[in-house]
This record gives C-alpha cells, structure tokens and sequence, in this order.
C-alpha cells in the first residue's frame, strides 16, 4: 500500500509538469476575439508579458508618416467594430498606435555609436519581443526565418515601421523585418520618406476574463516546488505508517 501511495505521487509529480509545461508555451499570446476593419474580420491578439493587444491586420507598404496616419487613424469612431469572444473584457488604456521601440536594447546583437542596439536578438522592442520571445522564431544570424506565426494569420516576413524616431537624426525611423528579426533604422537614402515598411497596430490594454485577468501559468520553479511537495508529504505519510506499524 505504502509504494502504491508513492508511485501515485510520483504519476502526479509528472503530470503536473508535462501539463504546466505544455500550457505555458504560448501562454502569452491570447486570442480574445476579432475586429471588423473595412468590411472583414482580422484577430485581436493580447500579449500579456507587455499589456498590449496586437491587431492581425497588415498595411500595404507606405512610408513612415503615411503608416503613423493610419494607425493613429484606427482610433476614429467607426473605423473598427470589437466582437470579443465571450467572457472576454477589455479595458483599453491606450490609443492604437504602431510598436514602440524600446532603447537602448542590451539584448541586440550590436550597439550604435550613440548607444542605440540594432541588428538580431533586440527583444527589448514590441516588435522583437513577438518575432523572439512569443513567437520563438530564430534570429536571422544564424539564418532564421519567420517560421512560426503563432495566432497570427496575417504577418508576413517583410519589413514594419515602427513608431520611434532615432534620436540622432529624426529623418530615420525604427524598422523590425519579420522575415529574419533584423532591426535597424533606414532606409538610409530616404528615411522615413520611403515606401519601405508594412504596419501592424497594437494598443494597450487590460484583459479580463470573468472576475480576473487570464490566470497566469506557474513558472517551472514553482511546478518544481509543488511536484517535491507531493513527494514529500508521500514519504511523511509512509515515514508515519511504518512507525506506527
């Protein structure tokens, strides 16, 4: 009785881990309904590591100020009709906009003179926290390819504005290229005047499922902690039974 007693705790410890780990793969990236936008319905994606709903649609490529009017221009009356799945509730805490670039990026495979990371790996960007850390597709580096997209049906492997200005000279912008997660500013003979990039909106936001948030999925460390919890109190119960023998 004693070793089916710990065998059932040991089953347990491991469901407990290939359930948790499973679930916790894409736990960020939350389907929470659609948009109508010109007469079609695209996805409403909530990223909730950054408190962000991103919208599955893509703009045709434009220049810099063009994609800026557009995003800013999804915030009209009208412009876009909400069909939340249900349970679902938003608090929106922001305007639609295009991804911010978040600088300095120590994550990014290289540093600018001034400071400023560019090239592979910058996960500290809206833009490079999906293609990387959500999304978990490779940095183009090593030959990547935007060979996950995740919830996403409409995010293609190509260049995307994003709304920050580069500091040093504000005739450039930050773009993200989806194709090989490579960020950079440019196009350098151009700038922001070039048809260049596509344009994707996010826009921040709390989302709520019934009295709460979407409940967070348990990091491996605590999984760990409740699996050797369930071992322990299977040994204590045994420790007792054979004292008590």
């Amino acid at each position: 009785m004693k070793r089916v007693f710990v065998l059932a705790g040991m089953v347990v410890l491991v469901l407990v881990l290939v359930l948790g780990l499973s679930a916790g793969a894409q736990a960020s990236l939350i389907p929470i309904g659609m948009a109508t936008y010109n007469s079609s319905d695209y996805n409403l994606i909530y990223d909730d590591d950054l408190g962000i709903v991103w919208l599955d649609y893509t703009n045709t490529v434009d220049n810099w100020y063009n994609q800026v009017n557009w995003a800013a221009g999804l915030n009209s009356p009208g412009i876009l009709t909400y069909n939340l799945d249900p349970g679902i509730t938003v608090s929106w805490i922001g305007d639609w906009r295009l991804p911010i670039t978040v600088q300095p990026d120590p994550n990014c495979l290289y540093t600018d003179s001034f400071g400023y990371g560019y090239g592979y790996n910058c996960t500290g960007s809206e833009m490079g926290h999906l293609y990387y850390t959500e999304l978990g597709n490779p940095s183009g580096a090593g030959g990547g390819l935007l060979n996950n997209t995740g919830p996403f049906t409409n995010l293609q492997a190509g260049a995307y504005w994003s709304g920050t200005e580069y500091p040093p000279n504000t005739i450039y912008a930050w773009f993200f290229h989806f194709k090989d997660g490579y960020q950079g500013i440019g196009p350098y003979w151009y700038g922001k005047n070039a048809s260049y990039g596509y344009g994707i909106a996010v826009r921040p936001a709390d989302v709520y499922t019934g009295s709460g948030s979407p409940a967070p999925v348990p990091e491996p460390s605590t999984l760990l902690l409740l699996g050797s919890g369930l071992v322990g109190v299977a040994g204590l119960r045994r420790r007792l039974k054979t004292r008590t023998s």
